[in-house]
């Protein structure tokens, strides 16, 4: 059986815990992005419509907001080096089967797990790189995310380079899903074993205060943008490199 810790007693500098979650965090954005990229030819390949599409992509955000407490209870109970590992694996394998959807009903299903996924895994890898940045004492999350970022801009280039090979999505899928499965077994070994104050006891679900209803406020009108660039962009391009 595979060990996806390193032996009792090995020690791991903070480089190496902070070059592991930036993997983590670039492998997170591949994902994403290589389904982004993907988006119209899937749309054209189930005869989906504009109003069809939208109502298929809201399987994602319904996904991600299902794993909310879950994730977030694990992480407190287990620590987020099982929940970032579970959850990278978890949405790695599931990209290929969006690829795979021969309908409607198996895409939103297959939505629905990808996004439950890619919230298990936002959750975990966040976690540790709060730890990670506790480690050097300085701000330095933005290079986490700008790693997501880089990843995003790789996946676009990435399925741009596919669709003009005609490799269709499952092919696509399947090739960066074992990349990301290669490389989450090699990073998640370095990722930190014990998040700092983390509390076993914590409840599934807290109501939250004032301050942080805000903040949910304020990201959530974020990821509506974010959310309408990655998934309506490529449809839009389609429809006016053809018009």
């Amino acid at each position: 059986m595979i060990s996806l810790s390193l032996p009792s007693g090995v020690s791991v500098s903070k480089k190496v815990h902070r070059w592991a979650v930036s993997t983590l965090f670039f492998l997170q954005g591949l994902c994403f992005a290589s389904w982004a990229s993907r988006i119209p030819t899937i749309q054209q390949t189930l005869g989906l419509n504009e109003s069809q599409l939208g109502a298929v992509l809201l399987a994602i955000p319904i996904g991600s907001l299902i794993s909310l407490p879950v994730s977030g209870w694990l992480v407190a109970k287990f620590g987020s080096r099982k929940v970032v590992t579970l959850g990278v694996f978890l949405y790695g394998l599931t990209l290929v089967t969006l690829g795979m959807a021969q309908n409607t009903f198996q895409l939103i299903s297959y939505l629905l797990l990808f996004g439950f996924g890619g919230n298990f895994m936002n959750i975990g890898v966040n976690t540790q790189a709060v730890g990670v940045e506790s480690m050097y004492k300085k701000p330095i999350m933005g290079m986490f995310h700008g790693m997501w970022s880089l990843a995003g801009f790789s996946g676009a280039a990435l399925g741009t380079l596919m669709i003009g090979a005609g490799i269709v999505p499952v092919q696509h899928f399947l090739m960066v899903t074992i990349f990301v499965v290669l490389a989450a077994l090699i990073s998640t070994r370095f990722t930190i074993a014990e998040d700092p104050n983390r509390q076993a006891d914590q409840p599934i679900f807290a109501k939250p205060d004032k301050s942080l209803l805000l903040l949910g406020i304020i990201a959530f009108c974020s990821m509506i943008c974010e959310g309408a660039m990655f998934d309506w962009s490529g449809v839009y391009f389609k429809k006016s490199s053809t018009s």
